[in-house]
């Protein structure tokens, strides 16, 4: 993941990782969200809340045609398990929203959340599964280029080379071009 860009660029990094989250703090997060229509953050994932970053409250419906917990809340209660350092729950709840949601947007900021969440628990192998599965659900999503150089940086020998190339092809003024044209000129 690019310096800056998904890694260490949280607001949530401040939080302290052994203590625990109030659940009724979480419940009551869910709830304030769920009642306003949008998230009651501060948006301190990404500096602005989802509502203005034009993502809609509701989530997908259940089998039974009722709605769980929105998307928003979901997220909402993310952020409040982050922020008050409970990261197992984060984890969790990031989780959540990716099993849940489809194509939508919170959705894709979920998965740049679980990118950091991942790599401080450092778990390579497991951080490698989310770029994939990143890639096949946001093919051209806001993080798709940090995960694609993510995955060429963990890859070795000619399947380092191939995924350079692909990269290029993808991003050929990326970021990560002057290290993709240096990792090919390699011996």
């Amino acid at each position: 993941v690019r310096d800056g860009a998904v890694a260490g660029n949280s607001a949530h990094e401040g939080a302290a990782e052994g203590s625990s989250v109030d659940k009724g703090a979480v419940e009551g997060a869910m709830s304030r969200a769920g009642e306003a229509g949008a998230p009651k953050t501060d948006g301190a994932r990404t500096g602005r809340s989802a509502r203005s970053r034009g993502v809609g409250p509701t989530g997908p419906r259940g089998a039974n045609g009722r709605h769980g917990p929105s998307l928003s809340e979901l997220d909402a209660a993310a952020a409040a398990a982050w922020e008050a350092g409970d990261l197992g729950e984060a984890e969790r709840l990031y989780r959540k929203i990716v099993r849940a949601g489809g194509a939508h947007a919170l959705v894709d900021l979920a998965y740049g959340d679980l990118f950091t969440l991942v790599e401080r628990r450092h778990a390579p192998s497991e951080l490698r599964r989310l770029w994939r599965a990143y890639l096949r659900r946001f093919p051209r999503g806001r993080f798709a280029e940090d995960a694609r150089a993510g995955l060429c940086r963990a890859s070795r020998g000619e399947g380092a080379a191939r995924c350079w190339r692909a990269y290029l092809d993808a991003h050929p003024r990326g970021s990560y071009a002057e290290q993709a044209r240096g990792a090919l000129e390699e011996p």
